[in-house]
């Protein structure tokens, strides 16, 4: 696999990071414009006050941690959010998940807390598996919950009875596992100063080993978009791998940004880093796309055949992703370019 260059504004890299936008630190009620070709205006809508580190939205309601209580919100009208439910948790809401007519709750060193949610006015706790570590976060798959449970590593918990959860499994990370996610047979545990961790799951009361790669920072939250992983790696900014082998992840790009990078959220091309006391960064992530159809991942050269040139035109009228990038109507005509001077 070949190395991915990344450079904040070039021409032409295999993989670039630019700066969209470096930081979002004020303003936001009165509106703040985001980007150059596609504008967003950011305003304001709506607002329920208190200290809320957790929340989880799920169809027109927001389930959001207050201190040591769960509270569900009636957002049908975002300008205006009522509560409509609240419920004392012994411990510290760390991540919420809704998943059916439960909410699963990381609650710090209480566990993993189940709430049943079906009547949004009369929130009621009806399990928990208190875990050996302490859970910063978790993941629902089927009938398991996946828990990154800090210095005890991942912890599988069956929740095929929400009522009784139970142990299914565990892994022990060397670091910390601060953030997980779960894709297909494997977890992606964010573990602190030992980096990326990837852990086979699929068989889930027997967790193994699958990779790792030291990211060299302190990685604190992960995300994965397509065969890509975006970790929040604290004093190193962003880190981007390539998981298109989980048992030998690679990095594919990194982006060092100036605060301490430790939650992270991927949309489209662009990346959002909460970068501690230097904000929102925003940056935008492009691929070479291109070499789906020349260069060495083709026909070896920088010739498009016509099959490949067909190729091209059918992910552009379909506006199909190619490598998780939307091709304009310019890059057709660079595409087509190539292919007439054979």
């Amino acid at each position: 696999m070949s190395r991915i260059i990344v450079k904040e504004m070039t021409a032409r890299t295999t993989l670039r990071v630019v700066c969209a936008a470096t930081v979002l630190m004020m303003g936001l009620a009165a509106g703040v414009w985001i980007g150059a070709a596609d504008e967003v205006n950011v305003t304001l809508a709506g607002h329920f006050g208190g200290e809320v580190d957790a929340v989880a939205v799920s169809g027109n309601y927001a389930y959001i941690e207050q201190r040591y209580d769960f509270v569900v919100l009636d957002i049908s009208d975002p300008a205006a959010p009522s509560e409509l439910g609240r419920l004392s948790i012994d411990g510290f809401i760390c991540d919420i998940v809704v998943a059916g007519n439960y909410a699963y709750i990381a609650d710090g060193d209480k566990g993993l807390v189940v709430v049943d949610i079906s009547s949004p006015t009369a929130p009621a706790l009806v399990g928990n598996y208190d875990t050996a570590g302490i859970a910063y976060d978790v993941n629902i798959a089927g009938d398991y919950a996946y828990v990154a449970d800090w210095e005890n590593g991942l912890v599988v918990v069956d929740i095929s009875n929400p009522t009784a959860p139970a142990f299914a499994g565990n892994y022990n990370t060397a670091g910390g596992a601060h953030d997980i996610a779960v894709v297909g047979d494997y977890a992606y545990i964010a573990d602190g100063y030992n980096g990326l961790v990837i852990v086979d799951i699929s068989n889930p009361t027997a967790p193994a080993f699958a990779g790792r790669y030291n990211t060299a920072g302190g990685a604190e939250d992960i995300a994965i978009a397509g065969d890509y992983a975006y970790i929040a790696d604290c004093w190193k900014g962003l880190v981007v791998m390539n998981l298109s082998n989980p048992t030998a992840p690679a990095l594919a790009g990194s982006y060092d940004t100036t605060g301490g990078a430790n939650d992270i959220a991927v949309a489209g091309n662009y990346v959002y880093v909460a970068d501690d006391c230097n904000g929102l960064v925003i940056l935008r992530i492009e691929e070479d796309w291109k070499n789906e159809w020349m260069g060495k991942d083709s026909d070896g050269g920088t010739a498009v055949t016509t099959n490949e040139l067909q190729d091209t035109i059918h992910h552009w009228l379909g506006d199909i992703p190619v490598r998780g990038y939307i091709m304009s109507s310019t890059d057709l005509q660079d595409i087509i370019a190539i292919w007439i001077s054979g």
